[in-house]
């Protein structure tokens, strides 16, 4: 499995689409500076859930590649012989 920067990707995918940060920003409804800090380490905290889905679905990629958790299936039972 390969692990994404969530910063870095972030910007590589604004970058092949050419959209901004601040248009993003202003996407989410949030201030322009809100990605661009974001994407300079300049805010630390990962990115919002709703917000990370969103850009998830604006770029067609998982929220893995921006920070979010891999899903969680829960386990399968065994069935046992009578």
């Amino acid at each position: 499995m390969r692990v994404f920067d969530p910063r870095t990707r972030l910007r590589e995918l604004a970058a092949a689409r050419r959209v901004t940060l601040a248009g993003l920003s202003r996407m989410l409804d949030r201030p322009e500076r809100y990605l661009s800090n974001f994407a300079r380490r300049r805010r630390l905290a990962p990115l919002d859930a709703h917000d990370r889905r969103m850009l998830a679905l604006f770029f067609g990629v998982s929220e893995m590649e921006l920070g979010g958790d891999a899903p969680h299936w829960p386990e399968r039972r065994s069935r046992r012989a009578a």
